[in-house]
């Protein structure tokens, strides 16, 4: 069958690690590489195999999810990473965004739902779980009444029109793939857009940005309306 979605998974919980890998293996378009009990072992097991999409347990023994997906987006950018378990705080969730985590989904999703979102991830697209979305909002709420660092909101005011179209589309969680489609590009410009923006905002990720950019708020949309108008 084509589009195998390669999955490797990491918890050091063996009963639901056992239990994710039989109900994820009766799937035609998913083949399990492997499993592991901890970061380090996966790291290992991706040494030797090719993985599309790795399933991380937060918190694990020797080397936690957050870290775990920190090293697999420096030494494979190509390996799509899922948190499965619900972020209790704001900087778990961040610094998990910052490392390029594309998916956020909980143990207790069905078999089917699991699958459905693992192959949403290896799509490109960004799946956040309710609890993940709860701590987003409130995030949204908390900063929505501070003071907020004009940087972002000027650097965005001043890009071109070309990048300011991608950047909107970006923070929305839109893949590469998608935001080509909308604005009618290749997927080569919008990767050089995209690394355009990282230069012009100062931020190294997606996640990054989108959180900047749910800080930024209302000055990034009046900035917005100022521009439509302009």
């Amino acid at each position: 069958m084509n589009n195998i979605i390669r999955v490797a998974i990491a918890d050091d919980d063996a009963i639901f690690r056992s239990s994710l890998y039989e109900v994820l293996a009766a799937r035609e378009d998913i083949e399990l590489v492997g499993t592991a009990s901890d970061g380090l072992r996966l790291l290992k097991l991706l040494e030797t195999r090719p993985v599309d999409v790795a399933l991380l347990d937060v918190d694990m023994p020797r080397l936690n999810g957050i870290r775990t997906a920190e090293l697999i987006a420096e030494r494979y950018p190509k390996t799509a990473v899922a948190m499965l378990t619900a972020f209790r705080d704001e900087n778990s969730l961040t610094q998990a965004l910052q490392h390029n985590v594309r998916g956020f989904f909980t143990k207790e999703l069905s078999g089917e739902d699991t699958a459905a979102n693992i192959r949403k991830v290896a799509a490109g697209e960004t799946v956040l779980g309710n609890r993940p979305s709860q701590i987003m909002v409130q995030h949204f709420v908390k900063t929505s009444s501070r003071k907020r660092d004009p940087g972002l909101t000027d650097a965005v005011n001043n890009l071109p029109r070309h990048l300011r179209s991608v950047f909107d589309l970006l923070v929305q969680g839109l893949p590469n793939k998608a935001i080509a489609q909308k604005l009618h590009l290749s997927d080569s410009t919008v990767r050089s857009y995209v690394s355009a923006l990282f230069d012009a905002t100062g931020y190294r990720t997606r996640g990054e940005l989108m959180m900047a950019a749910i800080d930024a708020g209302d000055g990034l949309r009046q900035a917005n309306t100022q521009r439509l108008q302009s």
